[in-house]
């Protein structure tokens, strides 16, 4: 029995370890995004507790009104990052999408193919076996005689 060759194997190769760039690409970005997300929420929590302070502080303690508007300043450069983050996120997700899906059709094709292939190989030797049965017949008949 011969054995199958998908002339596109190089390229299927090639796509996927492109999808897998792709998906790891989107992996560290996404990694990022929540490491932003969980700075963002700490942020938060530490500009509530400084504002709660800044409220029962004296007015004479001016470093608490300094630090909550750096923990202020802070929280809006994050946001930023998130917002940057999410947009880069979005596109690395449509970058593995678009690789996956360029892998998967041709993984689908070549599955299409060895079918298609089985089925030839299967008639080729089917028609072999069918004419080794009839030169047996004949070779049978001729030493009958």
């Amino acid at each position: 029995m011969r054995h199958f060759r998908f002339p596109l194997e190089r390229v299927l190769r090639l796509e996927a370890r492109k999808e897998k760039q792709a998906r790891l690409s989107l992996a560290a970005t996404l990694a990022r995004l929540g490491g932003i997300h969980r700075a963002l929420r700490d942020f938060e929590a530490a500009l509530e507790g400084a504002e709660r302070e800044l409220l029962e502080a004296s007015p004479s303690r001016p470093i608490v009104r300094v630090y909550v508007e750096s923990l202020r300043i802070r929280k809006r450069v994050l946001e930023l990052e998130a917002r940057k983050a999410e947009a880069e996120a979005t596109e690395a997700r449509e970058r593995w999408r678009e690789a996956h899906r360029r892998k998967e059709s041709l993984s689908r094709l070549e599955e299409i193919r060895r079918r298609e292939w089985m089925d030839e190989e299967s008639k080729r030797e089917q028609a072999e076996l069918e004419e080794l049965a009839a030169l047996g017949a004949r070779n049978g008949r001729r030493r009958r005689r």
